[in-house]
């Protein structure tokens, strides 16, 4: 299904040599799966991910949870998720930017006041 609707494309960015030749063995493995090549971060935010149209970008980073990097490249490519991989190998987030609707069935002043605190910046 290489190519088609359904194929994902990755691209890595920052990876390691062995890391991204594991990473091309699983995306080479798998039908729905379209290794895209691998770029260095800085490449990735300012000129691939715009033009080469990738669905996931894969981050090898000291610490998966980086949450200005991934906006950054999030930013740079709405559309994109961003898969961040530690270097340790002990841990992964996946970061990507989704539409959500909400209903606000009480219109009322409390109600508005009570959906504007759901909307606020949430605490992890």
């Amino acid at each position: 299904m290489r190519g088609s609707v359904n194929t994902i494309r990755i691209l890595l960015a920052d990876t390691p040599p062995m890391l991204t030749a594991i990473l091309k063995d699983i995306a080479d493995a798998e039908s729905d799966l379209e290794f895209m090549g691998s770029v260095s971060l800085t490449d990735a935010l300012e000129h691939v991910l715009p033009e080469r149209g990738a669905d996931v970008l894969i981050v090898s980073i000291t610490e998966a949870d980086n949450r200005a990097l991934a906006g950054s490249l999030l930013m740079a490519s709405p559309g994109i998720r961003v898969l961040m991989l530690a270097r340790s190998g002990e841990r992964a987030v996946l970061y990507e930017l989704y539409p959500v609707r909400t209903e606000i069935g009480d219109v009322s002043p409390q109600g508005v006041i009570d959906a504007i605190r759901r909307s606020g910046p949430s605490v992890h």
